[in-house]
């Protein structure tokens, strides 16, 4: 089992090869100097 690059936006990849728009790790979309956020933390919304 290999771990999703923490580096990419949507780490979660269909059978189809597309991404899931919902999932994000938010250290791709948080950049505020005083949050710290871990690596493989992600957020999920379907809405």
């Amino acid at each position: 089992m290999t771990l999703p690059d923490p580096n990419t936006r949507n780490p979660l990849v269909f059978p189809d090869g597309s991404h899931d728009k919902a999932t994000v790790f938010l250290n791709q979309v948080i950049n505020h100097p005083n949050i710290e956020i871990g690596d493989f933390t992600y957020y999920n919304d379907a809405d």
